[in-house]
């Protein structure tokens, strides 16, 4: 599926109408202008626009494009099955507008305690939250963990899978992705990233720090808060 969107300046998202019980995962890319490349950030799909029920972002388009081709397409390996070739999808396009003026952002949603619940289990020993965007990094010192150790991050206040940025362990990058999903739920329960063991440092800890940013002007008025824990196992 191809189509064409009028470009005005102004922040684009794409919104889903999704069937029920699907397994496809629609990937979205630019056609017109050039060079193809992918539609979205900071993610490259559709991946969980089903189960947020919210619009995901399109990439800013460079400056003075005034149309923009989309082109939508489903994975190769389901265009067989006959029960997902029935199921219809929707799509639609939209332009948003940062708030004029700067409003408060809502208190920061704590970390769970625990997770896991069977071996590993995970216990917080350490976290810190910040609000974006006065503050695009957040910096948690901890003692070094005695077992595996997870790190977790999310955002909210509008923010929440919408930031992406970069991983830091006393000074050097780790290879693990900083994107900042919803807060942790029940429901959804806790998505971490395991970080490699780290010697501590000349004062006994381990410094954790993460740096997030958008490729999007509009999130600079979009105020919400960037969450960091830090957990450690017990066995």
């Amino acid at each position: 599926m191809t189509f064409e969107v009028k470009v005005s300046g102004k922040p684009l998202a794409i919104m889903a109408d999704c069937p029920s019980r699907t397994r496809l995962v629609p990937q979205v890319r630019i056609v017109r202008p050039g060079p193809d490349q992918w539609a979205l950030t900071p993610r490259s799909s559709l991946i969980k626009v089903c189960d947020t029920h919210m619009p995901i972002d399109l990439g800013p388009f460079s400056s003075g494009t005034r149309r923009a081709k989309l082109s939508i397409t489903m994975p190769k390996a389901l265009k067989s099955d006959p029960g997902e070739q029935a199921k219809k999808w929707r799509f639609g396009v939209y332009e948003w507008t940062p708030p004029a003026t700067m409003p408060p952002a809502p208190s920061p949603v704590p970390p769970p305690r625990s997770f896991g619940g069977t071996p590993p289990e995970f216990r917080l020993i350490g976290s810190k939250s910040a609000v974006w965007p006065a503050a695009r990094e957040v910096t948690v010192t901890v003692p070094p963990p005695g077992g595996q150790w997870a790190l977790v991050i999310y955002c909210d206040g509008g923010l929440a899978g919408r930031l992406t940025g970069e991983v830091h362990v006393n000074g050097r990058r780790q290879d693990v992705e900083a994107y900042c999903p919803e807060p942790p739920s029940e429901r959804g329960g806790v998505g971490y990233s395991v970080l490699t063991p780290a010697r501590p440092g000349p004062d006994g800890k381990v410094t954790v720090k993460v740096t997030l940013w958008s490729k999007i002007s509009g999130y600079e008025r979009r105020p919400g808060n960037l969450t960091v824990a830090v957990y450690d196992s017990t066995r």
